[in-house]
């Protein structure tokens, strides 16, 4: 399974226990991702962000924070993680396992964090950069067209929580 996942991701581990403890949930063990997942996030936000900064010379910060935040949202990572099959290889403890944890987006979205920080730290920036966007790329979230769109999603080019405080203003 793991071999099949660095196939899918297009990048081979030259510390397999990296992407070992990046699939093993919080559930399984002491020793659990969940450290990586910290790191991945960061990682994420960083690389989105650059990337969007350069694509988009005339959004406002207002709309760059709106579309970065539907890119990292855990559903659109879990639909990564799924395009890529992330949730037939984590490490559940038994609990986790009984209760179908392979099928939580919030599941799938920190473990492909905590494989985002794995990669980074077996590598170097740029590679993971060029991974992250090419798995955007290979769900379409970041065609000139669908990252436009992201800023009438729901409530315009507002998120939900602006909506909120112009509402109760």
């Amino acid at each position: 399974k793991l071999n099949n996942i660095t196939k899918d991701f297009k990048y081979k581990f030259i510390d397999k226990n990296l992407l070992k403890l990046a699939l093993t949930h919080g559930s399984s063990k002491e020793i659990n991702n969940q450290r990586l997942e910290f790191l991945g996030d960061a990682i994420l936000n960083m690389v989105i962000a650059e990337y969007l900064y350069q694509q988009n010379p005339n959004a406002t910060e207002g709309d760059l924070t709106r579309i970065r935040s539907n890119l990292v949202k855990g559903d659109t990572l879990s639909l990564i993680a799924k395009k890529y099959s992330i949730q037939k290889c984590i490490i559940f403890g038994m609990g986790e396992l009984k209760t179908g944890g392979y099928n939580k987006n919030s599941i799938l979205a920190d473990t492909l964090e905590a494989i985002i920080a794995a990669i980074y730290l077996d590598s170097n920036l740029l590679t993971i950069k060029n991974l992250i966007i090419s798995w955007y790329n290979s769900v379409n979230y970041l065609q000139p067209a669908n990252v436009a769109d992201q800023l009438t999603l729901k409530f315009g080019s507002k998120d939900s929580k602006t909506v909120l405080q112009e509402l109760l203003h």
